[in-house]
């Protein structure tokens, strides 16, 4: 008598988000490779905005070409992640506060009118 094995195979796809670390305070931030902070913008110039978290300001470096009005507002509160070194921030990720992701990627990354 014939028998007639069935397999079933599945899959699982899992998507994994990044979440930041705990932002550290501008007045705390070291020279690291790869860091998060939180706070609000209160100027922006260029592809430059300048982050207030209550215990000092940081100037960070969008990485975006131009009007970088059009991504941020002034008084929006914002977690960045990126290197910090020598009081410039270089931004790799920029997130609201309700979790949209304004820019992920690092500067060399990015094309060149966006360094």
């Amino acid at each position: 008598m014939p028998t007639a094995v069935f397999l079933t195979l599945t899959s699982t796809f899992t998507l994994f988000t990044t979440i930041p670390q705990t932002p550290i305070t501008i007045s705390n931030l070291r020279h690291t490779p790869e860091t998060t902070t939180a706070g609000v913008v209160r100027s922006i110039v260029g592809n430059q905005f300048i982050l207030d978290d209550g215990t000092g300001q940081l100037i960070v470096d969008s990485g975006f070409c131009r009007n970088l009005q059009n991504h941020l507002t002034v008084g929006e509160k914002v977690t960045v992640v990126g290197e910090y070194e020598d009081y410039d921030f270089d931004a790799f990720r920029i997130i609201r506060r309700d979790g949209e992701i304004i820019k992920s990627g690092k500067l060399q990354d990015s094309p060149p009118c966006e360094r």
